[in-house]
C-alpha cells in the first residue's frame, strides 16, 4: 500500500482482483414483483488459476539467468580470477538446475489440469501401480487419455518427458558418494558431473520439452472431452506469448500443421 493510500477497515473490500485467471459466475436469477420492483439473488463467483503458465515463466527467467552466467563463465575462464570463475560456474549451475525443476513442475501442473477432466479406470491405475510406472509415463498416459495423439507422437512425447523427469530426479534425489570427474569440454577441465550436466544448454533443452509438449497439446492436440476442449481454448492465449518469446530468442519450437492439413484437405 502506498503512503497516500487510505487505509481501509478490515471488513471493507474492493472487489475481486483478476489477473490471467478463469472466472465463473453461477446462480444468476432475477425476479420482478407485481408492483414492478426488481430483485436478484446473490451470485456465486469462482476463480481458477493455471499454475503451469507461471511455472513456464519461472523456468524461462531462470534460463535467462543461466544464459547470462554461462556467457560470463566462458568470458572469464581463462583469467586468473578464481573467485569470478567459481561464481559464474555456480550461477550457471544453480540457475540451470532451477530451470530444469520448474520445467518439470510445469508439465506436472499441466497434467494435474488434464487429470481433472479425465476418468481413469480403477484397473488401469492398479496396472500402473503393479508395473511401478514412472511419473513421466503416467503423465504421458493421462495426456493420451485426454487428447487424441498419434502412435508416433505419443512415443516421441513419452520419450522426451522421461528424459525431462530423469533430469528432475537428478535434482531432487541426489545420490551420495563419490564419482569420477567429468570433462567440461568448453572449459577444458574435469569437475563434478553435476556442474557439467546442469548448464545453460541442457536447461534450454529441458524447457524446450516442457513448453513444446504443453503448447502442442493446447494448439494442435485434439481433446477427447468437450469440457477439456473448452478449457484449452480458454487458456491457449496465455501460452502463446511464451512461444513467441522463445522463438524470437532461440528459434522454432515445433513444426506447425495447417488447419487444412489437419482436416486432410
Amino acid at each position: 500500500m502506498s503512503e497516500n493510500s487510505e487505509k481501509l477497515p478490515e471488513n471493507q473490500w474492493r472487489g475481486i482482483h483478476l489477473n490471467r485467471m478463469g472466472l465463473r459466475i453461477s446462480g444468476i436469477s432475477f425476479s420482478i414483483s407485481r408492483d414492478g420492483s426488481f430483485d436478484s439473488a446473490p451470485v456465486e463467483i469462482g476463480v481458477s488459476l493455471d499454475l503451469y503458465i507461471h511455472w513456464l515463466e519461472i523456468a524461462l527467467q531462470h534460463l535467462y539467468e543461466a544464459q547470462a552466467a554461462h556467457e560470463e563463465l566462458l568470458a572469464c575462464w581463462d583469467s586468473d580470477d578464481a573467485n569470478r570463475k567459481n561464481k559464474a560456474l555456480e550461477r550457471d549451475f544453480s540457475s540451470s538446475m532451477q530451470c530444469v525443476l520448474a520445467s518439470a513442475v510445469a508439465v506436472d501442473a499441466f497434467y494435474a489440469m488434464v487429470r481433472d477432466f479425465v476418468t481413469i479406470p480403477k484397473k488401469t491405475i492398479e496396472s500402473w501401480e503393479r508395473k511401478r510406472l514412472s511419473r513421466a509415463k503416467r503423465i504421458s498416459e493421462v495426456f493420451r487419455l485426454g487428447f487424441r495423439i498419434s502412435s508416433a507422437g505419443f512415443k516421441s512425447m513419452r520419450s522426451h518427458l522421461c528424459e525431462l523427469f530423469k533430469w528432475r530426479d537428478w535434482c531432487v534425489h541426489p545420490e551420495a558418494g563419490f564419482d569420477k570427474p567429468v570433462r567440461y569440454k568448453e572449459l577444458h577441465v574435469a569437475t563434478e558431473w553435476r556442474f557439467v550436466a546442469f548448464r545453460f544448454d541442457n536447461a534450454k533443452n529441458s524447457l524446450a520439452i516442457a513448453l513444446s509438449v504443453i503448447a502442442q497439446l493446447l494448439n494442435q492436440g485434439k481433446p477427447r472431452i468437450p469440457e477439456l476442449a473448452k478449457h484449452c481454448e480458454r487458456i491457449e492465449y496465455l501460452v502463446a506469448p511464451l512461444i513467441d518469446v522463445w522463438e524470437r530468442e532461440f528459434g522454432t519450437l515445433y513444426s506447425r500443421q495447417s488447419k487444412q492439413k489437419e482436416r486432410g484437405t
